[in-house]
């Protein structure tokens, strides 16, 4: 593909911001922030609107719909390959609290233990909570962040496509409170589907799918599969599956994997959990427990979640080795990943003249988001506005056999 001249420069890494929650008399504002050659449309206040659905772009095959109270579903190619239950927007918002990214955080304050749900879809506005939604000009990062004036804690939680890692979901804690804070974590993905369980069979058999998922944690490199003990059929025939889904964690190790929702209530009440490393018949889920002491003015705390879809053995056995080869440096990888997907969407948007940079900066931002969706329908010459001279001839010779003699 030839790459025009265009602002695909990297991406520096993004600025933890300080904002306030907000009053009475403030609503919701929406501008743009130039960061590095990125520009991002960010709305603070985001909570005191209804929720409303975005969607993540890649330049691959990726798909991902994200309502802007942080519920989602992902997969690749269509919902068949799903790797979060596909469901319309309604629902999606309904399933909120029980589907998609999850973050509990038992903060320990003079003695007494609070419990705060980033991103929960009921808000109390007395609490004491703001939020800011941020996208790239691109579409192709989206980035949550929920301030808790109280505990002086910020949580930004960023989604990104990576054609190598699939998904990839970047938590990042900040103490702004003064004083150190000691804060249990539970964080992840939930209801995370195996490969090969397709929309309709989900949409209208899901009790009967969960019969057959299984998902293993494989300890050393904290890589969990989810697949399906058989394909479900009603025919006196085998019928093997041979793909599954994948999840793990990079960063800060955590010290607790589940594969299951089941161990929240032991969460909340304090009770030491262990690692399971195995699943068979309920719903799948990678949710790692860590303990953390932040202290006043040190950098975020980071990790990251990732996950792809229909795995076989061979490309699963690759990345178990991949992560224990690199162990917490396979996070430069993932950055790397991140960034070389974005150079390649840039490019694919240079190629259509999705670029253009003027004083107008939301029409600015319009014009590449209208170039997006017209190459997600249709895409772009390759070789651009260069067409090889045989195909050319060929192709008047068969529609206009007249025409083609004068050329």
């Amino acid at each position: 593909m030839n790459s025009a001249s265009s602002p695909t420069g990297t991406e520096t890494a993004a600025p933890i911001a300080s904002f306030c929650p907000l009053s009475d008399d403030h609503g919701p504002t929406g501008r743009v922030d130039p960061e590095g050659q990125r520009r991002w449309y960010s709305i603070e206040g985001v909570e005191a609107m209804r929720p409303f659905l975005m969607s993540l772009v890649s330049d691959s095959d990726h798909w991902l719909f994200m309502l802007s109270s942080g519920a989602l579903t992902a997969g690749r190619v269509n919902p068949d390959h799903a790797l979060l239950p596909y469901y319309t927007q309604d629902k999606l918002q309904d399933m909120a609290s029980a589907s998609g990214s999850q973050t509990l955080l038992m903060v320990r304050e003079n003695d007494r233990e609070h419990l705060w749900e980033p991103f929960r879809p009921t808000w109390d506005r007395s609490s004491s909570i703001s939020r800011r939604l941020s996208k790239n000009d691109l579409g192709n990062h989206i980035r949550l962040e929920e301030f808790h004036a109280q505990l002086g804690l910020l949580i930004t939680i960023s989604w990104r496509p990576s054609e190598h890692y699939g998904f990839v979901r970047r938590m990042e804690l900040l103490n702004v409170s003064g004083e150190s804070r000691h804060i249990r974590v539970l964080d992840g993905l939930r209801n995370l589907l195996p490969s090969g369980l397709g929309q309709r069979f989900q949409n209208e058999f899901s009790i009967l799918g969960d019969a057959y998922k299984q998902a293993e944690l494989d300890l050393e490199s904290g890589l969990a599969t989810y697949h399906l003990s058989s394909r479900p059929t009603d025919l006196a025939e085998p019928l093997e599956a041979l793909l599954a889904n994948v999840a793990w964690q990079a960063g800060l190790p955590a010290e607790t994997v589940l594969l299951s929702e089941e161990g929240q209530e032991g969460f909340f009440k304090g009770i030491p959990l262990q690692t399971e490393t195995a699943l068979r018949g309920r719903r799948g889920a990678y949710l790692g427990i860590r303990h953390l002491e932040l202290q006043p003015g040190a950098d975020p705390t980071i990790w990251y979640t990732c996950a792809d879809v229909d795995k076989d053995v061979v490309a699963t056995e690759a990345l178990a080795a991949e992560l224990r080869a690199h162990g917490t440096a396979i996070v430069h990888r993932i950055e790397a990943d991140c960034l070389a997907t974005e150079q390649r969407l840039c490019q694919m948007l240079a190629a259509a003249d999705g670029f253009q940079w003027t004083a107008a900066a939301n029409r600015t931002l319009r014009h590449t988001s209208n170039t997006t969706f017209n190459l997600m329908r249709g895409g772009a010459f390759v070789t651009g506005y260069e067409l090889p001279r045989e195909d050319l001839l060929a192709s008047v010779a068969h529609f206009n056999a007249e025409a083609a003699t004068d050329l």
